[in-house]
């Protein structure tokens, strides 16, 4: 009997030993799947940390992208830009005309009353040469440059946006300093490839440009249109100023919409009652127009 106890004793003990090393063995096996599942979580979430920084730095470089207004998502093709060019510099000679014929009657009024020849002082051209005069009626066509490139090829403004210089022009730019005076001009060479005109009274540098990015969405320098009068030709730049737009550019202004981006610039065309241009970003034109309320 003591015998028989003693061998259940034994298998009791022996079962016992067994099912805890089973279940060491399964606790082991429990904690390096847990191990296992856990560097998993790790290299995954690793992998989703550098996967939302590249992601991040892709968003950044479309903000960076972004933070300039596109140039002429809208513009007009070839054709039509020099139908108008065409249609502006018909006006323009007509002013011009107009000018000539009353300015040679005047002329011939005064002859009688003009000194000879030999009574008028000669002086040479050196002394009667002077820099061009402009008027504006509002203060945000005089621009500042913020940088020049190494090269003198772009050309940045204090609104961000940025010109391309033409080739034979870039040495003009290599001495321009933040403290010049720029100002935007259309350019009425006919056989050029660049739009506009930067420039500088400063030093007198006449440089032919195009725009390759517009000013900084939402900048502090950056104009834009908030309402258009087309039965009137008047608009509202975000800054409060009121502009009545030349007549002659009412094709021109009836394809513009709210919202479109601005720069203010100077109309050096022939007599013109209209002191200042427009050029719209988003359509890569321009009209002329002057500010009524005085900014």
């Amino acid at each position: 009997m003591k015998s028989l106890t003693w061998h259940i004793a034994y298998c009791a003990a022996l079962m016992t030993t067994f099912a805890g090393q089973i279940k060491a063995e399964e606790t082991e096996s429990t904690k390096e799947e847990v191990a296992e599942t856990g560097r998993e979580e790790r290299k995954t979430k690793a992998l989703s940390f550098l996967g939302s920084l590249k992601i991040r730095g892709a968003e950044g470089e479309e903000k960076q992208e972004a933070e300039h207004v596109e140039v002429g998502n809208r513009s007009l093709s070839h054709a039509e830009w020099v139908k108008g060019q065409e249609a502006k510099e018909k006006i323009a000679t007509a002013r011009k005309n107009r000018a000539e014929g009353k300015e040679g009657v005047e002329k011939r009024s005064l002859e009688s009353v003009e000194p000879s020849e030999e009574a008028v002082e000669d002086v040479t051209n050196a002394e009667i040469i002077a820099k061009p005069t402009y008027y504006t009626s509002h203060q945000g066509a005089m621009h500042r440059p913020i940088a020049v490139t190494v090269l003198g090829d772009i050309v940045t403004l204090e609104d961000g946006s940025e010109w391309i210089v033409k080739y034979s022009h870039r040495y003009k730019t290599l001495d321009w300093l933040a403290s010049d005076s720029i100002l935007v001009l259309p350019n009425h060479a006919w056989f050029s490839s660049y739009y506009f005109r930067l420039v500088n009274q400063m030093t007198g540098a006449d440089i032919e440009v195009n725009l390759l990015k517009g000013p900084i969405y939402n900048g502090v320098y950056t104009h834009w249109i908030i309402a258009i009068d087309y039965l009137n030709c008047e608009l509202c730049l975000e800054d409060g100023s009121i502009w009545r737009i030349s007549s002659g550019d009412y094709s021109t202004m009836k394809k513009w919409l709210v919202n479109d981006t601005i720069i203010l610039g100077i109309n050096d065309s022939w007599l013109s009652s209209k002191p200042n241009i427009l050029l719209n970003v988003n359509m890569l034109n321009y009209v002329s127009g002057i500010c009524e309320n005085g900014f």
